[in-house]
């Protein structure tokens, strides 16, 4: 009988270690999980210098979607349903001599008998701030 509790006795030791274990684990996973999570918000991304992302007009687009959402909201603005837009694609220009961007957005939107349209929207936008200058849909 003192065999089989000194049996389970030290089974429940490797039950304890199993689950230190375990929580040494979860915590490592935890912490990677994070560090992840935060290069992906926070990091450098493409490692491209400011000063080329703002010749190019990066600096005036999300790094999460790639969208201007000034230019999204001039875009709105014009809408039945504004509610509806959804952003697909933008593309941007690099600055000209003026100091404008010119930008290009395809987006999904509801029109008027509440079928759902793919669409384009075409603008201008200042370098320096990332304000809409012009915005248009293109029909």
């Amino acid at each position: 009988m003192l065999w089989r509790m000194k049996r389970f006795h030290k089974l429940s030791e490797l039950e304890v270690e199993a689950g230190q274990i375990m929580k040494t684990l979860k915590f490592i996973l935890g912490a990677i999980g994070i560090f992840v999570v935060w290069s992906i918000l926070f990091g450098e991304g493409d490692g491209m210098p400011d000063s080329e992302k703002r010749e190019k007009g990066f600096h005036c687009l999300s790094t999460f979607d790639g969208s201007s959402y000034l230019f999204n909201d001039a875009i709105k603005s014009r809408l039945r349903d504004p509610d509806s837009f959804e952003h697909v694609e933008t593309k941007i220009t690099p600055v000209n001599t003026e100091g404008m961007h010119n930008i290009y957005t395809r987006f999904r939107a509801k029109n008027g008998f509440g079928g759902v349209n793919v669409s384009n929207a075409y603008g201008i936008i200042r370098n320096s701030d990332c304000t809409v200058v012009d915005a248009g849909i293109i029909e």
